[in-house]
């Protein structure tokens, strides 16, 4: 067996799959290097824990622009039902949502990393945790590559660091982006390409919670609801997603949010981004303008009557009757406050009324005839602006990194550096939330390994 054939920086996603794949072409010695004490810590992030990694409408379209033509060959080389067999085939039983997102059956990201790490077990695989690459130098044939163990974070200790040097034939490069730094995110991969003086474009966050610049979903914090959501360049819309919408303290988040984020972001470069929310995409304008009108109708003639008065007691354990402080209260349902009382939960019901100007204690039976208008505007295309995405701490994925013009996208190898390849994240390929980035994240560590495990 030949000594330190080939070196993978980083034991994430790319960075398992191309030792996987690597060791099935080869049997000599393949190192594994990782900075964190487990591998695979960003997998157990996403999907909320779950582990989103994959989609069943897997495509160049979508992933950025500039990315396609290359994807489109990369994705021909290896089809993504290729990369699920790898999981079913090490015993990991998928599913597939309705809208195309693939999960482990389990829904636990825990035992996608257990069972990679189990295929891991071979012989020729040699794994180092806690260790981190401080530099490459690269050779007539061949790499040279520096280490330097890291002091774990539970370690009071006093720490020295031990550093070693290790001759290798083969590189790759999957330390990741820099994308959720607390579990691992970070610059060094980028630091390792400057060291091989390859060209890195601006890095910025692809998939990330939006910051608004009103200050009212700080009073929604923690609400949520599921909306169609529409972003607007100096009014040319720039794209759109439907699903769960999250409101924050300092904006917006959830599935929703993080599929458009990052065409939102781009955006922000050039100018400023509006924002629309349909609150009820289901029903087209004409639905909601009937079922508002006869809505209106019913509460309107109820006004008329005697208002509605519902007591409100509750009992001790001693079982004795004890009046709340709220024992009895009018339900006024002719009132506008109430009006979309029962369509939307109350805090997004006062913020429509609020946008559009209605005053709750407004008896619906005066409702003017812009009343139905202010309210079906702000309930289909309620506006707000953006003023920025949140940190590299909070975001999901990494848009930017090394140009593709450097890369064969068959082999993932750096065109002009024999034996070294970029996988993953480090890449300048940022895709869609809904496991399209994981998706290539293990698509570039197939091909990545078994190109670096032929003789």
């Amino acid at each position: 067996m030949k000594e330190n054939r080939i070196v993978i920086i980083g034991a994430g996603a790319s960075g398992i799959i191309a030792a996987l794949m690597a060791a099935k072409k080869t049997d000599c010695k393949i190192l594994l290097f990782e900075k964190n004490y487990i591998l695979g810590r960003k997998i157990l992030s996403t999907g909320s824990g779950k582990c989103n990694l994959s989609n069943q409408n897997i495509s160049p379209d979508n992933y950025n622009l500039n990315s396609r033509a290359f994807l489109k060959k990369v994705f021909s080389k290896v089809k993504p039902k290729e990369i699920l067999n790898l999981f079913t085939a090490a015993g990991l039983y998928l599913k597939t949502e309705a809208d195309g997102r693939i999960f482990p059956r389990c829904m636990n990201a825990q035992e996608v990393v257990d069972t990679l790490s189990r295929e891991l077990q071979k012989p020729n695989i040699e794994i180092h945790t806690l260790t981190e690459i401080t530099g490459i130098i690269k050779k007539e044939h061949g790499f040279t590559i520096k280490t330097q163990t890291v002091k774990p974070q539970w370690d009071k200790e006093s720490f020295k660091p031990e550093t070693k040097i290790f001759d290798c034939e083969k590189v790759i490069l999957a330390c990741g982006g820099k994308s959720y730094p607390r579990i691992g995110g970070g610059d060094a991969g980028y630091k390792l390409t400057r060291f091989l003086d390859l060209k890195i474009s601006n890095l910025s966050c692809a998939i990330v919670p939006l910051i608004t610049d009103e200050k009212w979903p700080a009073g929604l914090s923690g609400v949520r609801c599921d909306v169609l959501l529409s972003a607007f360049l100096k009014d040319k819309q720039i794209g759109k997603s439907s699903g769960e919408l999250l409101f924050t303290d300092y904006g917006i988040s959830g599935p929703a949010t993080l599929d458009i984020s990052r065409d939102i972001i781009q955006a922000l470069k050039t100018g400023k981004v509006d924002c629309r929310i349909n609150f009820l995409p289901e029903l087209s304008l004409k639905e909601i303008d009937a079922f508002l009108k006869e809505r209106l109708k019913k509460m309107s003639t109820s006004s008329k009557k005697a208002p509605l008065e519902i007591p409100f007691e509750r009992k001790n354990t001693a079982n004795k009757s004890v009046s709340s402080n709220i024992s009895r209260q009018k339900f006024l349902t002719g009132q506008a406050g109430y009006f979309l009382n029962g369509i939307f939960g109350d805090k997004i019901s006062k913020l429509i009324l609020i946008k559009s100007g209605i005053e709750e204690n407004l008896p619906l039976s005066e409702a003017g005839p812009d009343f139905m208008e202010k309210l079906i505007k702000n309930i289909t295309a309620f506006s707000f602006r953006v003023s920025e995405g949140k940190s590299f701490e909070h975001a999901m994925a990494t848009s930017g990194g090394a140009e593709l013009s450097q890369i064969n996208p068959e082999t993932f190898e750096v065109k002009g550096h024999k034996g070294l390849y970029l996988v993953g994240e480090l890449l300048d390929i940022d895709g869609d939330s809904g496991g399209y980035n994981l998706h290539f994240a293990w698509t570039s560590g197939f091909l990545a390994g078994v190109s670096a495990g032929k003789d």
